[in-house]
C-alpha cells in the first residue's frame, strides 16, 4: 500500500490551515503504523565542518571514503526488494553523492521520501532536477559555513518553486546566545523552523541550558539530550526502523552506529549488539522483536520514529 504526498497537499490546500495541520498529523501517525522507517545516508562526505557534527568531530567519513560508496543504480536495487518505507536521507551532505538526484528520481514508488537533509550549499539549479513528489527539504542552517542572508534567500526560492522546506538549527553550546536571534529572523518570514539539541555523550548541558534548549524546542517530541537516562527502553529500532551507512551496513538506529564505533564503545558496557549486517553481501535481516537497551537516544529521528518506551530490566 503506498501513498501519495502530492495528491494529499493538493486535495488539503483548500483547507483551513489549523485543519490542514490536524489532517496531516492524523495521515503521518496512520502511515508511520503501516510503513518502516529508514534514515539512508548515502554518503559521509560534508564540504562544511561545522563544530557539533558527530560525523565531523569523529572523521566517520574517513572509515566511509567515497570509494567505499555505492553506484545509484546499485541502491535502487536494493530499495526494491525492501518493503514500504519512509524514507529519511541525510549525510554527510547527501548533494555529494555521485548520481544523487538520479538516485532520489528513481526511487521504487513504495518508498516515501519524506526529507532530505541537506545544507542547500549547492546551486538552486541542482535542486529544481528534483522530481515534484520528493521536493521535501529538511535543511540544516549551519552559521560556521554561511551567512543567514545567503542561505535565506535559498530557502525563500526554493519555496516559491514549490518545494516543502522548514529550517533545522543545532543548539550547541556556543551558539545559545545567537539562536534566539536566527529562531526569530527566520520565523518573522514566514518559515518553519526546528531546534535539535546538541547530542554527545563527551558534553552534557548545565542546568540553565537545559532549561534554555527545552524552551526552544517546538516540536511535541521526546528530547534526547538527557544522556543520565540510562534505563532499560524498549523500541522497534530494527525491527520498524532502520539506519542505512553509506557502505550498505545496517544498525537498528543512529545511536546503535555511534555506540559501536570507537569514539563512543566505552559508553556501550552492555555489550548490546546493534549491527544487523551488509544489504549487499546478503546478510542484513530485520530484528523480530523489540530492541531493548539502556543506552541513551542520541537522536532526535531514532526517539521520534521508533516508539522508545522505558520498561523494567
Amino acid at each position: 500500500m503506498t501513498f501519495n504526498l502530492k495528491f494529499l497537499n493538493y486535495n488539503l490546500k483548500f483547507l483551513p490551515p489549523f485543519l490542514v495541520k490536524i489532517l496531516k498529523g492524523l495521515y503521518l501517525k496512520f502511515s508511520l503504523n503501516i510503513f518502516n522507517s529508514i534514515v539512508f545516508l548515502p554518503t559521509f562526505r560534508c564540504n562544511y565542518k561545522c563544530p557539533y557534527c558527530l560525523v565531523n568531530k569523529f572523521d566517520y567519513s574517513r572509515s566511509f571514503q567515497k570509494k567505499d560508496e555505492h553506484h545509484w543504480r546499485d541502491w535502487i536495487e536494493v530499495f526494491e526488494k525492501l518493503p514500504s518505507s519512509i524514507i529519511h536521507i541525510s549525510g554527510g551532505e547527501p548533494f555529494l553523492f555521485n548520481g544523487f538526484i538520479e538516485l532520489v528520481n528513481n526511487m521504487p514508488r513504495k518508498h516515501i521520501i519524506a526529507g532530505i537533509t541537506t545544507n542547500l550549499s549547492f546551486p538552486i539549479s541542482e535542486f529544481k532536477k528534483i522530481s515534484k513528489n520528493n521536493r521535501r527539504i529538511n535543511t540544516s542552517f549551519h552559521p560556521f559555513g554561511v551567512e543567514k542572508e545567503v542561505f535565506l534567500k535559498k530557502v525563500l526560492t526554493l519555496k516559491k518553486i514549490g518545494f516543502t522546506i522548514w529550517v533545522n538549527i543545532v543548539a550547541y553550546p556556543n551558539l545559545l546566545k545567537k539562536i534566539k536571534s536566527f529562531i526569530d529572523y527566520f520565523r518573522k518570514r514566514g518559515l518553519d523552523v526546528n531546534v535539535d539539541p546538541y547530542l554527545d555523550p563527551y558534553y552534557e548541558y548545565g542546568d540553565k541550558e537545559k532549561k534554555m534548549v527545552r524552551s526552544l524546542v517546538t516540536r511535541n517530541r521526546r528530547i534526547g539530550f538527557d544522556h543520565e537516562d540510562k534505563d532499560w527502553k524498549e523500541c522497534y529500532a530494527g525491527s520498524k526502523y532502520i539506519v542505512i551507512l553509506p557502505n550498505g551496513d545496517v544498525y537498528s538506529c543512529m545511536a546503535g552506529f555511534y555506540y559501536s564505533t570507537q569514539a563512543y564503545q566505552k559508553f556501550n558496557n552492555s555489550n548490546i549488539k546493534f549491527f544487523m549486517g551488509n544489504l549487499f553481501d546478503g546478510s542484513f535481516r530485520y530484528k523480530t522483536k523489540k530492541m531493548k537497551c539502556n543506552l541513551p537516544c542520541q537522536e532526535a529521528c531514532d526517539i521520534e520514529s521508533t516508539g522508545v518506551k522505558n520498561v523494567k530490566s
